[in-house]
């Protein structure tokens, strides 16, 4: 069986490289996995999976992917939907019809789409991140393009998959699209070594020495409007003035910061100043992946913070692959995440307080802790990737197969007299 997996595997894409590695991994010595990535992308530094640089994104993308995988005609071809990934607006309407075409030639396709976006997410704060007018003409254009996108992808696919339960009933309520065409598989975790070690490669106590001796309350990922940290360095200030144990934690916004969001970060270091939080909030910008990992290895717990919430988190992932327990916001499916497995406290992403509550239970109470500690230890080999990667294998066959019992019916109707 012959796979191709579209996506871009740079080093920064950590899911679709992860994926691409765990796949070849379970595969049999019988099939070939080929990863269809983008012309720039380059192998990541642990274990490297060979890339076929092959696309660009803009509406090139579709020529450039639809003349390879007719050129290596694979049995499965597997996309991820992200709505940035191809390119602009143009690709994301020519993306549908792309799957169809490779549909028509007779590649079974499937499409893994990482993020729902409800009715009712599509509010004056969403639309105010992607810096779009904030009107009900402009919601009502906004969902009818992510209604042409969700529905066509799904209904020309061979078959869909998301990353959780929730985003399964979304994609059936507001998206119409068929229940049984529609797989949950969750996000994988990689298996880290000595992962309680606090053992760490680089310099990043040098680099930040606030943190030295700290316990540091992480959150990891790029800065962005949607992330709410105006609450977050809010929140954190009242547990500082409130809290005399406090003063020796650390909130380390970890992530680089994308051109367009450089004034809103530099919104963020204004209020921390005006709130004097200069000595325990820490903003790293970009970090490299062993600077991640000593950073994970040295914190307490992780923030999953947010203003809404449209898919699950690599953050989430991480924390879950380090044994960190999580802070995280009471929105799905962030939520339905880490309260279904137990892996966190939640609270609530519009009130101040809510946050400062749950942050010095969960950094106080050593039975509680304890106890999501050793949830995520339980839930952690259900996510990793060797197991992910057999899911999707079994998917890829399981279709396949669907596939050669049909043809054989077909054929027996066919020879009956």
């Amino acid at each position: 069986m012959k796979i191709v997996i579209v996506s871009t595997f740079s080093l920064s894409t950590n899911y679709s490289r992860d994926l691409g590695v765990a796949v070849r991994k379970v595969a049999s010595s019988d099939d070939c996995v080929i990863l269809c990535g983008k012309k720039d992308d380059v192998p990541a530094d642990n274990e490297p999976p060979k890339i076929n640089n092959v696309w660009t994104p803009g509406w090139l993308f579709f020529f450039q992917i639809l003349f390879f995988s007719l050129k290596e005609r694979p049995a499965v071809i597997h996309f991820q939907q992200e709505f940035r990934l191809y390119g602009n607006i143009i690709s994301n309407i020519l993306f549908p019809w792309l799957i169809l075409l490779l549909r028509i030639s007779g590649i079974k396709t499937i499409v893994t789409i990482h993020a729902v976006i409800s009715y009712e997410t599509v509010s004056s704060v969403f639309l105010q991140s992607f810096f779009l007018p904030q009107n009900s003409f402009t919601k009502r254009i906004a969902f009818l393009y992510l209604f042409y996108t969700y529905f066509l992808c799904g209904m020309f696919a061979n078959s869909v998959i998301v990353l959780t339960p929730v985003l399964k009933e979304l994609l059936i309520k507001d998206y119409r699209l068929p229940e049984g065409k529609i797989n949950v598989i969750r996000i994988g975790i990689p298996e880290i070594k000595n992962k309680e070690s606090k053992t760490v490669k680089t310099n990043i106590i040098k680099r930040f020495p606030l943190i030295k001796g700290k316990k540091i309350i992480l959150v990891f990922g790029y800065f962005s409007p949607r992330k709410g940290f105006p609450l977050l360095v809010k929140a954190f200030a009242k547990v500082l003035s409130n809290n005399k144990e406090a003063k020796d934690w650390v909130l380390v916004l970890a992530g680089n910061v994308k051109k367009e969001f450089i004034p809103y970060k530099q919104t963020i270091e204004r209020l921390i100043k005006k709130t004097g939080c200069n000595k325990n909030i820490v903003i790293t910008n970009y970090l490299d992946t062993e600077e991640i990992d000593d950073f994970y290895r040295l914190s307490t717990i992780g923030v999953i913070p947010g203003v809404y919430s449209i898919a699950t988190s690599g953050a989430l992932s991480l924390g879950l692959a380090y044994l960190k327990p999580l802070l995280a916001i009471d929105l799905k499916p962030i939520s339905e995440d880490v309260q279904g497995t137990n892996l966190g406290l939640l609270y609530n992403p519009f009130n101040p307080n809510s946050f400062a509550q749950k942050l010095k239970i969960i950094m106080n109470d050593k039975k509680i802790y304890k106890n999501l500690y050793q949830s995520m230890k339980r839930e952690a080999p259900n996510r990793y990737w060797t197991k992910i990667g057999m899911d999707h294998y079994q998917l890829y066959r399981k279709i396949l197969d669907k596939e050669i019992a049909a043809k054989s019916t077909k054929q027996i109707l066919i020879s009956k007299p």
